[in-house]
């Protein structure tokens, strides 16, 4: 698709423009449907000899997911950041999202990193959202001072890593499991970054670091070898004076958006609204727990203003993908694409529309991340007797569309048998390893609580114990069955335990299953325990 446009008049028109475009002027991309508009950006990114840094500010949270979920499809990784908002549901309730900041810390930790050195090997973009660019940041010279770079091959004071990474924020655990915390075993240092997805495996030959590994949270395994970590703590909970997400980025950026006076009401409703009072009080209790004096939910030194946010836009040239109102000045660039039609399963109709399109002499083009999704097309179209003739694309983008100019349909498997698509971001495994138990809910289990092993069935949490195995001492998790049946699970087999919950949902037992077991909590067992093996 991207060699297709390569050499298309739209992109090479584009190009051509934003060689002359300045700070304040505006270009007009008219005509742009479904996801024609991040094709046509892949494809300028690609093609383009220029290094060029984008900042996509789409209206909301799923049309910036979707758009970034395209660029990295047709680009791969490295030239696509997805920045999203801090907070989970909405800015006012201030309830943080963990995997968010690590996407967050990653952004900023890049543009920090790039505008110090000043390269650009080719163009790059991040894409974001109005809820994201109204929270600040700490400031670029704050975040690269507090954060620590490990290299394969070079020496560093093992002895004083500890100290370091306390100095950093970053808290001392037993394992692993969450971003901000690190443990020390013998030589190798466990440490999660907040500008990680998976946290880092650091392997010590005196004080060379001999390798570096990123690992699973939930099977504690190596994955792959890097050449390099930067360690980053939680710069959200930093106290120091706070800028806008703008401080960041290089002077060579193009804003892209699609409505401008949209993206200034949304953030300037979100400072008027500020943070819940329900939201002040939550962080109050927890400022307390943890022995900070102060709350820190003022909407003056952690929110952007909306006359604010207006000046930064003008601060830079944009690009705005849609039409021209008549109130505007800029110029404008007309492209000619069609929204992907609904079909409903109807293959009559899909059949019928297609042999049109290819009477028209246009060529069809039809996506699906599974090949399978093609064969089965191809059989359907034949049970119909058709003489459907399309290219399969072994990848899928969010909505498909129909190009007049460049003759082409390209359409999604998705869409066809009316499935819903949504894009998995990168945080996708620090979240997928919460479903099952994680070493973070398990801290939080009390002795009596009811869990589910996926081998031995429902049993009871009676604690952590260490055991020692093969002259090593392991923390096991012991659950109690049945008359007094014990079994020891190990830390690193945690993904076959998970939490019990009824029918009704409650995560807790009943007295009735409590004397089906023949489980009482309360009491010792009767006769002496058999300890079932380890698992």
């Amino acid at each position: 698709m991207l060699n297709l446009y390569a050499c298309s008049a739209g992109v090479k028109a584009v190009v051509s423009k934003l060689d002359s475009l300045t700070k304040g002027q505006t270009l007009f991309l008219e005509g742009l449907q479904g996801s024609a508009m991040a094709v046509h950006l892949a494809s300028l990114m690609q093609s383009d000899p220029k290094a060029r840094f984008f900042l996509v500010v789409l209206n909301d949270e799923d049309a910036a997911a979707a758009f970034h979920g395209d660029l990295e499809v047709l680009l791969g990784e490295g030239y696509s950041w997805y920045y999203p908002s801090p907070y989970k549901r909405g800015v006012k309730y201030a309830q943080i999202d963990s995997a968010n900041e690590i996407l967050r810390t990653d952004v900023l930790s890049l543009l920090a990193n790039m505008t110090e050195s000043g390269e650009m090997k080719h163009s790059m973009c991040v894409v974001t959202y109005p809820e994201a660019l109204s929270v600040k940041v700490v400031a670029k010279n704050t975040l690269l001072h507090s954060s620590m770079t490990l290299e394969v091959g070079k020496e560093y004071n093992f002895g004083e890593m500890e100290k370091n990474l306390y100095d950093l924020g970053f808290r001392h655990t037993d394992y692993v499991y969450e971003p901000g915390e690190f443990s020390i075993r013998g030589s190798i240092l466990d440490v999660f970054s907040f500008s990680s997805e998976l946290p880092f495996r650091i392997d010590f030959f005196g004080d060379e670091v001999d390798s570096i590994r990123t690992f699973d949270i939930q099977s504690q395994l190596s994955e792959e070898r890097v050449e390099s970590a930067t360690l980053v703590p939680f710069v959200a909970s930093m106290v120091e004076e706070r800028v806008s997400f703008f401080h960041f980025l290089p002077r060579v950026t193009i804003l892209l958006s699609k409505n401008p006076a949209y993206l200034c009401s949304a953030v300037e409703k979100i400072y008027e609204e500020g943070f819940s009072q329900q939201a002040v009080i939550e962080r109050t209790a927890l400022n307390e727990k943890e022995g900070k004096e102060t709350v820190d939910l003022s909407v003056a030194a952690l929110l952007i203003e909306g006359t604010d946010f207006a000046r930064h836009l003008m601060d830079y040239p944009s690009v705005v993908m849609a039409s021209r109102p008549s109130s505007s000045k800029g110029e404008v660039i007309k492209f000619s694409t069609l929204a992907q039609p609904l079909y409903h399963k109807n293959f009559e109709l899909l059949v019928q529309s297609l042999a049109d399109y290819m009477q028209r002499k246009f060529k069809i083009y039809i996506l699906a991340d599974n090949p399978n999704q093609h064969e089965r097309l191809r059989v359907i179209f034949d049970q119909m007797d058709s003489r459907i003739n399309f290219t399969p694309i072994d990848y899928s983008i969010h909505t498909g569309y129909i190009d007049k100019k460049l003759k082409a349909c390209f359409f999604t498997d998705h869409q066809i048998f009316d499935r819903f698509h949504k894009h998995q971001l990168k945080t996708g495994n620090a979240r997928n390893g919460k479903v099952a138990l994680s070493l973070k809910e398990l801290n939080q289990f009390e002795p009596g609580d009811y869990v589910t092993h996926v081998d031995h069935g429902i049993g009871q949490f009676v604690g952590l114990v260490r055991v020692e195995k093969g002259n090593v001492e392991q923390e096991m998790m012991k659950l109690l069955y049945q008359n007094g049946d014990i079994v020891y699970v190990s830390v690193h087999a945690l993904s076959k335990v998970s939490k019990y919950r009824s029918r009704d949902g409650e995560h807790h037992a009943s007295a009735n299953l409590a004397q089906e077991l023949g489980i009482n909590s309360k009491s010792a067992p009767r006769r002496k325990s058999r300890t079932l093996p380890a698992t």
